[in-house]
């Protein structure tokens, strides 16, 4: 229950970001592991990193608001996840718009997606400690071998 209102509350952050900022949305929903939407080409890169990053924002408020319950926590691990500069993830998303500002497209992809290889490798090192020391905590190792095998034409 808390994770789907830690997503939701994730996916408003983003709604009202848009809003703010006067860009349309060609897509948002919310589901049952989290949320999506598609941003339709805005004035500037800097409205899109407002947008990414608004999701994260919603949930780090959260955190501040009830820092000391599950909700917090929830909302502390769907922010840091999402935070993360992996091309699928609010955080890549964000960090290509950055990159966009100052390089070509090309140039910006290409750094994104080996920035995107290498912490998803990280974390999927860390996903494999995790597991082998509680021998039972799979999460985040699951969470990896999904980011894995998001087809190529999304990073």
């Amino acid at each position: 229950f808390f994770m789907i209102c830690s997503a939701a509350i994730h996916e408003l952050g983003h709604l009202l970001a848009s809003k703010i900022c006067n860009i349309r949305l060609k897509g948002f929903c919310i589901g049952l592991c989290g949320g999506d939407m598609q941003i339709s080409s805005s004035a500037s890169y800097v409205s899109d990193i407002c947008v990414y990053l608004g999701g994260i924002f919603a949930n780090t408020v959260m955190l501040c608001i009830f820092h000391k319950t599950a909700f917090g926590c929830h909302n502390a691990s769907y922010a840091l996840l999402n935070a993360l500069p992996i091309s699928e993830l609010d955080g890549g998303r964000a960090l290509k718009s950055v990159l966009l500002c100052f390089l070509n497209p090309y140039t910006a992809d290409r750094i994104c997606t080996y920035v995107s290889y290498i912490t998803l490798f990280i974390v999927w090192q860390l996903g494999i400690y995790l597991f082998f020391k509680t021998s039972s905590n799979l999460t985040l190792l699951l969470f990896c071998v999904y980011l894995f095998t998001v087809p190529e034409k999304n990073r």
